[in-house]
Protein backbone atom coordinates (compact mmCIF):
# COMPACT_ATOMS: atom_id res chain seq x y z
CA UNK A 1 0.00 0.00 0.00
CA UNK A 2 1.56 3.39 -1.10
CA UNK A 3 1.93 5.44 1.87
CA UNK A 4 -0.60 8.79 2.16
CA UNK A 5 1.10 12.36 3.05
CA UNK A 6 -0.49 15.12 4.59
CA UNK A 7 0.29 17.94 6.81
CA UNK A 8 -0.45 18.43 10.62
CA UNK A 9 -0.13 21.56 12.05
CA UNK A 10 0.78 22.14 16.19
CA UNK A 11 -1.39 18.87 15.94
CA UNK A 12 -3.03 17.50 19.44
CA UNK A 13 -3.24 14.35 19.56
CA UNK A 14 -5.65 12.45 22.39
CA UNK A 15 -3.41 9.75 23.98
CA UNK A 16 -5.56 6.55 23.65
CA UNK A 17 -5.06 4.17 26.73
CA UNK A 18 -6.86 0.44 26.27
CA UNK A 19 -7.10 -0.16 30.02
CA UNK A 20 -8.13 2.33 32.89
CA UNK A 21 -9.23 2.51 36.10
CA UNK A 22 -11.52 4.93 37.69
CA UNK A 23 -9.87 6.72 40.16
CA UNK A 24 -11.23 10.36 39.84
CA UNK A 25 -14.79 11.51 39.50
CA UNK A 26 -13.39 13.56 36.24
CA UNK A 27 -13.01 12.47 32.97
CA UNK A 28 -10.67 14.14 30.82
CA UNK A 29 -8.32 14.00 27.38
CA UNK A 30 -4.67 13.89 27.62
CA UNK A 31 -2.77 15.65 24.98
CA UNK A 32 0.53 15.58 23.00
CA UNK A 33 2.05 18.57 21.56
CA UNK A 34 3.77 17.93 18.17
CA UNK A 35 5.54 20.76 16.08
CA UNK A 36 4.77 21.45 11.95
CA UNK A 37 5.82 18.60 9.90
CA UNK A 38 4.88 16.29 7.68
CA UNK A 39 3.19 13.04 8.77
CA UNK A 40 3.48 9.81 6.97
CA UNK A 41 0.18 7.41 7.29
CA UNK A 42 1.45 4.08 8.41
CA UNK A 43 0.68 1.20 6.06
CA UNK A 44 -1.72 -0.20 8.31
CA UNK A 45 -4.40 2.67 7.23
CA UNK A 46 -7.92 2.12 5.58
CA UNK A 47 -10.57 5.04 4.69
CA UNK A 48 -13.48 4.91 6.21
CA UNK A 49 -16.51 6.86 4.26
CA UNK A 50 -18.76 8.19 6.60
CA UNK A 51 -22.46 8.26 6.08
CA UNK A 52 -23.23 10.94 9.26
CA UNK A 53 -21.31 13.65 7.07
CA UNK A 54 -20.31 11.95 3.90
CA UNK A 55 -16.85 12.69 5.23
CA UNK A 56 -13.78 10.29 4.49
CA UNK A 57 -11.45 9.55 7.47
CA UNK A 58 -8.23 7.75 8.10
CA UNK A 59 -8.06 4.65 10.27
CA UNK A 60 -5.20 2.86 11.65
CA UNK A 61 -5.78 -1.02 12.72
CA UNK A 62 -3.30 -1.62 15.00
CA UNK A 63 -3.56 -4.70 17.57
CA UNK A 64 -7.07 -4.57 17.48
CA UNK A 65 -7.48 -0.89 18.14
CA UNK A 66 -8.86 1.33 15.40
CA UNK A 67 -6.91 5.05 15.75
CA UNK A 68 -9.04 7.45 14.01
CA UNK A 69 -7.78 10.64 11.97
CA UNK A 70 -10.13 13.45 12.99
CA UNK A 71 -9.64 15.95 10.80
CA UNK A 72 -10.86 19.86 12.84
CA UNK A 73 -11.73 23.10 11.27
CA UNK A 74 -8.53 24.80 12.19
CA UNK A 75 -6.50 22.02 9.99
CA UNK A 76 -5.17 20.34 12.72
CA UNK A 77 -6.18 16.37 13.64
CA UNK A 78 -6.82 14.37 16.60
CA UNK A 79 -5.96 10.52 16.81
CA UNK A 80 -9.07 8.88 18.89
CA UNK A 81 -8.60 5.25 19.49
CA UNK A 82 -11.93 2.42 19.68
CA UNK A 83 -12.18 -0.72 20.02
CA UNK A 84 -15.19 -1.19 17.44
CA UNK A 85 -14.01 -1.14 13.62
CA UNK A 86 -15.78 1.74 12.50
CA UNK A 87 -16.96 -0.99 9.06
CA UNK A 88 -19.17 -2.54 11.68
CA UNK A 89 -20.83 0.59 13.27
CA UNK A 90 -24.49 -0.49 11.99
CA UNK A 91 -24.15 -3.87 13.84
CA UNK A 92 -24.69 -1.56 17.37
CA UNK A 93 -27.55 1.14 15.78
CA UNK A 94 -28.54 3.74 18.36
CA UNK A 95 -31.90 6.27 18.28
CA UNK A 96 -30.83 9.82 16.52
CA UNK A 97 -31.75 11.46 19.01
CA UNK A 98 -28.80 9.96 21.60
CA UNK A 99 -26.20 12.35 20.22
CA UNK A 100 -28.22 15.60 20.62
CA UNK A 101 -29.33 14.39 24.36
CA UNK A 102 -25.74 13.85 25.10
CA UNK A 103 -24.64 17.26 23.42
CA UNK A 104 -27.08 19.18 24.86
CA UNK A 105 -25.95 18.48 28.68
CA UNK A 106 -22.79 19.90 29.80
CA UNK A 107 -22.72 17.85 33.11
CA UNK A 108 -22.81 14.22 32.83
CA UNK A 109 -22.95 11.28 35.07
CA UNK A 110 -21.70 7.59 33.97
CA UNK A 111 -22.83 5.58 35.74
CA UNK A 112 -22.61 1.76 36.31
CA UNK A 113 -22.96 -1.46 38.90
CA UNK A 114 -19.60 -1.25 41.19
CA UNK A 115 -20.59 -4.87 42.23
CA UNK A 116 -20.31 -6.61 38.69
CA UNK A 117 -16.58 -6.96 38.70
CA UNK A 118 -15.24 -6.68 34.82
CA UNK A 119 -12.93 -4.16 33.73
CA UNK A 120 -13.58 -3.73 30.39
CA UNK A 121 -16.95 -2.16 31.62
CA UNK A 122 -14.36 0.85 32.44
CA UNK A 123 -12.88 0.72 29.22
CA UNK A 124 -16.77 1.10 27.37
CA UNK A 125 -17.03 4.41 29.95
CA UNK A 126 -13.57 6.03 29.27
CA UNK A 127 -14.14 5.39 25.26
CA UNK A 128 -17.43 6.90 25.13
CA UNK A 129 -16.25 9.73 27.82
CA UNK A 130 -12.98 10.55 25.31
CA UNK A 131 -15.45 10.80 22.28
CA UNK A 132 -17.95 13.48 24.74
CA UNK A 133 -14.64 15.25 25.92
CA UNK A 134 -13.69 15.96 22.17
CA UNK A 135 -17.74 16.84 21.13
CA UNK A 136 -17.96 19.29 24.09
CA UNK A 137 -14.92 21.17 23.81
CA UNK A 138 -16.50 24.17 23.40
CA UNK A 139 -19.22 23.66 26.25
CA UNK A 140 -16.38 21.91 28.99
CA UNK A 141 -18.97 19.18 29.27
CA UNK A 142 -18.23 17.66 32.46
CA UNK A 143 -18.51 13.63 33.57
CA UNK A 144 -19.02 12.52 36.97
CA UNK A 145 -18.43 8.70 37.73
CA UNK A 146 -21.08 7.47 39.69
CA UNK A 147 -22.95 3.77 40.69
CA UNK A 148 -26.29 2.50 40.47
CA UNK A 149 -26.42 1.37 43.35
CA UNK A 150 -23.67 1.38 46.85
CA UNK A 151 -20.89 -0.73 46.56
CA UNK A 152 -19.42 -3.39 48.71
CA UNK A 153 -18.17 -1.67 50.70
CA UNK A 154 -20.22 1.94 50.53
CA UNK A 155 -17.95 4.32 48.66
CA UNK A 156 -19.57 7.49 49.78
CA UNK A 157 -17.29 9.64 47.38
CA UNK A 158 -18.99 8.31 44.59
CA UNK A 159 -22.47 9.31 43.92
CA UNK A 160 -25.48 7.08 43.53
CA UNK A 161 -27.13 8.02 39.79
CA UNK A 162 -29.28 5.88 37.75
CA UNK A 163 -31.82 6.47 35.53
CA UNK A 164 -34.38 7.24 38.37
CA UNK A 165 -32.18 10.57 39.02
CA UNK A 166 -32.99 14.08 37.94
CA UNK A 167 -29.48 14.62 36.86
CA UNK A 168 -28.67 13.84 33.21
CA UNK A 169 -27.13 10.07 33.34
CA UNK A 170 -25.76 7.34 31.13
CA UNK A 171 -25.91 4.11 32.68
CA UNK A 172 -23.92 1.29 31.39
CA UNK A 173 -25.40 -2.04 31.92
CA UNK A 174 -24.57 -6.05 31.48
CA UNK A 175 -27.42 -7.34 31.13
CA UNK A 176 -29.28 -10.82 29.78
CA UNK A 177 -31.42 -9.55 26.86
CA UNK A 178 -32.84 -6.72 25.30
CA UNK A 179 -29.10 -5.42 24.07
CA UNK A 180 -29.32 -1.83 22.97
CA UNK A 181 -29.27 1.80 23.42
CA UNK A 182 -32.38 3.38 24.92
CA UNK A 183 -33.75 6.58 26.08
CA UNK A 184 -35.11 7.31 29.22
CA UNK A 185 -36.30 10.00 31.23
CA UNK A 186 -33.36 12.38 31.03
CA UNK A 187 -31.40 8.77 30.61
CA UNK A 188 -29.39 7.08 28.38
CA UNK A 189 -29.25 3.18 29.03
CA UNK A 190 -25.83 1.36 26.69
CA UNK A 191 -27.06 -2.27 27.78
CA UNK A 192 -25.22 -5.39 26.59
CA UNK A 193 -25.15 -9.10 27.23
CA UNK A 194 -21.34 -8.80 27.87
CA UNK A 195 -18.60 -5.89 28.46
CA UNK A 196 -17.49 -7.02 25.01
CA UNK A 197 -20.27 -6.13 23.24
CA UNK A 198 -20.95 -2.96 25.37
CA UNK A 199 -17.59 -1.67 24.43
CA UNK A 200 -18.81 -1.70 20.68
CA UNK A 201 -22.29 0.20 21.79
CA UNK A 202 -20.77 2.98 23.36
CA UNK A 203 -17.70 3.03 20.52
CA UNK A 204 -20.89 3.11 17.93
CA UNK A 205 -22.11 6.36 20.27
CA UNK A 206 -18.66 7.45 20.16
CA UNK A 207 -18.02 7.56 16.75
CA UNK A 208 -21.68 9.39 16.27
CA UNK A 209 -20.46 12.27 18.50
CA UNK A 210 -17.25 13.15 16.06
CA UNK A 211 -19.61 12.75 12.94
CA UNK A 212 -18.64 9.45 12.03
CA UNK A 213 -21.21 6.66 11.38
Amino acid sequence: MKRKKFKIKSTDIITFFTVFILTSSLFGLSFIKDNEEEFILPDNVFEYNSKLNNGTYYVEEEDSVFIVYLPLSNGQYYKMGYRLDPRLINNYEYPSDVLNLIQSNNKIYLSTNPNIIDGKINVAILELANSISLAGLDSNTKMIESFTEDSNPINPEVPLKSCDSKDFVIEFNIVDRNEGVFIGDNCIQINAINSDRLINYADAVGYGLVGIN
